[in-house]
């Protein structure tokens, strides 16, 4: 049985099969009675897959996107606050998609995985945020602190022992704890030339005229024994920064302090920052008697990005008595 409409075959049915199995069936019939003048099949649509080295590319080209802002912004996860000056009728409709997410979802990769746009307009749209001033990093609208005259005074008696006219300071960092936005905020407004030598941060900044201050970033891994030996000859003063541990971190953080004691005799002080909450006063004596620090070293909270937080941290260096 076919059915035609306006000399088309629509349908075809056997007892068995329907459809166009059925009408390929009749086709093949040596008998009947049917005169067929056209016949055409609609073919499935071509689809076509990305290639492998197409989605590497792409890849490729998200994560120089993505190195490029964070490089930018001087934070791997950045947290956003959208700026008075947005204009939510202005924009494009990819542009009011990323303002909805930017609102449920403000920390950088939160946003990434979350905003219902590919990878690269996320990275693309927040560069044109950005640089139309319509969303800003967090605190970003603060003024950079900056070492006033008595605090030089302090930084002389305290790091430039001697009438000297430069000194090192070390800030050794834990991954994760912020070592190198601590570095660039105690930096403060002043006239600095960086640089990196093997796994060195350098930061010179110029106190007052002829008065130089090396600030020395390291990062504690496996390897820094070594660079810490040739370190310690020369050094003024040592700031260990650290992110609130977890308990099973605690014995590795702890053997990695000795040796930083026993290594060093200058003054030191450490700081645990927290990433959005501070640590709390009891916390930090819970941790004091994990790490079995000395009395003498004070272990202190402390906010990367804010100059009179990292300012405390001078203020609270003391002496202490190494064996190296």
């Amino acid at each position: 049985r076919v059915q035609f409409y306006q000399g088309h075959l629509v349908d075809a049915r056997t007892q068995e099969i329907n459809g166009t199995a059925a009408a390929l069936k009749m086709l093949h019939l040596s008998s009947g009675n049917f005169l067929l003048h056209r016949c055409c099949f609609e073919e499935p649509a071509e689809v076509h897959l990305p290639s492998i080295l197409g989605l590497l590319a792409e890849q490729s080209l998200e994560e120089k996107r993505l190195f490029t802002l964070t490089s930018r912004l001087g934070m791997r996860n950045p947290r956003f606050v959208l700026s008075s000056r947005l204009q939510a009728d202005a924009l494009s409709p990819d542009q009011q998609v990323l303002l909805e997410a930017l609102k449920q979802f403000p920390w950088l990769q939160a946003l990434i995985l979350r905003a219902p746009l590919p990878p690269l307009a996320i990275l693309q749209q927040l560069k044109t945020f950005l640089d139309h001033g319509w969303i800003a990093l967090e605190r970003e609208g603060q003024e950079a602190g900056d070492w006033e005259e008595p605090d030089i005074t302090y930084l002389q008696e305290v790091l430039f022992v001697g009438q000297k006219r430069e000194s090192n300071l070390v800030v050794l960092g834990f991954p994760g704890s912020g070592k190198s936005q601590l570095m660039k905020t105690l930096c403060g407004r002043r006239n600095v030339q960086e640089k990196t030598i093997h796994s060195l941060q350098v930061a010179r900044v110029t106190l007052r005229e002829g008065m130089f201050l090396n600030i020395i970033g390291l990062t504690l891994q496996e390897n820094f024994m070594q660079l810490m030996e040739k370190l310690s000859q020369n050094l003024a003063a040592c700031i260990v920064l650290l992110p609130h541990p977890k308990n099973e971190d605690l014995e590795y953080i702890q053997y990695l302090l000795q040796q930083i004691v026993q290594q060093m005799s200058v003054p030191m002080v450490v700081g645990v920052t927290g990433g959005d909450q501070s640590p709390r006063p009891e916390q930090l004596v819970q941790l004091r008697e994990a790490l079995k620090l000395p009395e003498e070293i004070e272990i202190i909270p402390v906010c990367p990005r804010s100059f009179d937080s990292a300012r405390q941290l001078i203020y609270n260096l003391n002496p202490v008595k190494g064996t190296g």
